[in-house]
């Protein structure tokens, strides 16, 4: 009674151990690969067996040929050949997998030899190891996953029940892990086609407005050219001539802006990060605007903070976002209204506000302002011209630097949009401890995974113990 309490003791520990290192294993975005050679190793480990062998299926194609094999260091790799599938070996696994049973076998050698006769051996006759516990797992629709191996050099004395709940156990949680790692790479698929395909999608741009930029520059000089030797002066031919200018200005506008915005989204774009003071880009972009803001009879001011507003960031990207967000103020406000940008800072922040009364924007359009290619019901109406990319651009070139951007507005009150950057100080803290963790990362890369062996597992009679010789092992079992 004390032996089977024992025992029995012995197998819970195990499971607990087992459970709470499958649990605590980084198996959340890896490869199937990874997470079966990782599961092998720990089940191997903990339960103390000399060889683990998972036979994973492909879609349609049935059980794999080469297992996903673990063993200790004891155990001559090259013991691994025989458990590669043949057509006999592979059609012995299946139909083990169609009983649903797991299959305990404590001594292959005494098993009775089959009534048919074949020249090649089956599985369990050329395996190379004496003890198999196999065990099928199967998802919860009843399709076939993996069959999982445990097997012993010499032969055991039992397989008793505790051991083949372990083992049903273990094949449970590895049925759950197959499962998170194939979704895992389905979504992994699926996100490197949608990469593909923005890629595809952004170099289509890039090329298209390169394209686009010639013939316009061209019809540009020539409109020049024309109101400069126009000769008689003709009411007619000059409206005509500034229609022409003033939508190719547009165009080239566009075409910019697509450029930009392709830019941006690039994968392979490098940003150039140095130490910038917010405060004399708000003054110059203000400055630059101020002809355009009078033209319209507009109020525009800045109110930039006395101890400066240094940020980590690319100055020409920063002067972009500044001229998008006051350009779009301009175009939305009405005659006799006010503009002010201003700027505040903390120690950990720096805040860029573009604050105006103009037509504002409802509610619902508020979250889609910042879309590609967007434009309001009222832009629209009112025939307010625009690319609709302002805002998307001001995003991107906010995402790049680490910050958020977030827009406050009522119609008919006018509109606020707030840019919060980190300081600089906070983004070089920042930079440096993301370098320290990739080289970190690196530097655990090259290093191979080994689970630690638990030492609180003892040698019970649930799994034979190989702190012995295998010899003295052997004789004990013959007695």
């Amino acid at each position: 009674i004390e032996h089977a309490h024992r025992r029995r003791q012995d197998m819970h520990d195990r499971m607990r151990i087992l459970s709470a290192r499958l649990g605590a294993t980084e198996l959340e975005g890896v490869d199937l690969a990874s997470t079966l050679v990782e599961i092998a190793s720990t089940v191997g480990r903990v339960l103390d067996v000399d060889v683990v062998a998972i036979y994973t299926t492909a879609a349609e194609q049935g059980i794999g040929d080469s297992p996903t094999v673990w063993h200790p260091d004891r155990i001559d790799a090259g013991s691994d050949r025989p458990l590669v599938l043949t057509d006999r070996k592979r059609q012995f696994l299946e139909g083990l997998a169609e009983r649903r049973g797991t299959l305990a076998i404590t001594d292959v050698a005494a098993l009775p030899e089959p009534p048919e006769s074949d020249d090649e051996p089956a599985f369990l006759d050329s395996s190379g190891y004496a003890a198999w516990i196999l065990s099928p797992v199967h998802d919860a629709d009843g399709h076939l996953l993996a069959v999982l191996g445990l097997g012993m050099v010499h032969p055991v004395p039992e397989w008793n029940e505790d051991d083949i709940a372990l083992v049903d156990s273990v094949g449970s949680d590895l049925g759950r892990a197959i499962v998170q790692a194939s979704l895992y790479e389905r979504q992994s698929e699926v996100v490197r086609q949608l990469q593909d395909l923005d890629r595809a999608k952004s170099e289509f741009l890039s090329t298209f407005s390169h394209e686009l930029r010639t013939p316009l520059t061209s019809i540009r000089a020539y409109t020049e050219l024309l109101r400069d030797d126009g000769g008689d002066d003709d009411p007619d031919q000059d409206r005509m001539l500034e229609v022409i200018e003033q939508n190719s200005v547009r165009l080239s506008v566009l075409i910019e802006d697509i450029l930009t915005l392709s830019h941006l989204n690039s994968a392979v774009y490098d940003i150039h990060l140095v130490r910038v003071d917010m405060n004399p880009l708000v003054a110059a972009v203000v400055e630059s605007l101020l002809p355009t803001a009078a033209a319209k009879q507009l109020t525009l001011e800045a109110r930039t903070c006395p101890e400066g507003a240094v940020v980590l960031g690319d100055a020409n990207q920063l002067e972009r976002l500044l001229l998008n967000l006051v350009s779009n103020a301009i175009k939305f406000t009405l005659p006799g209204g006010r503009i002010q940008v201003a700027t505040s800072s903390t120690a950990s922040s720096v805040v860029l506000s573009v604050a105006d009364n103009g037509i504002g924007i409802p509610a619902d359009e508020q979250e889609a302002v910042f879309g590609r290619f967007f434009r309001g019901a009222e832009a629209t109406h009112e025939v307010i011209p625009g690319t609709g990319l302002g805002l998307a651009i001001v995003q991107a070139i906010v995402e790049h630097h680490g910050g958020t951007v977030n827009l406050a507005s009522d119609p008919g009150q006018g509109t606020t949009i707030r840019v919060r950057f980190p300081s600089a100080s906070v983004a070089e803290a920042r930079h440096e401890l993301d370098a320290q963790g990739a080289a970190a990362t690196a530097d655990r890369g090259e290093k191979d995974l080994v689970p630690v062996g638990v030492s609180t597992v003892g040698s019970g009679a649930h799994m034979p113990d190989h702190g012995r010789n295998p010899g003295e092992q052997s004789k004990e079992q013959a007695r």
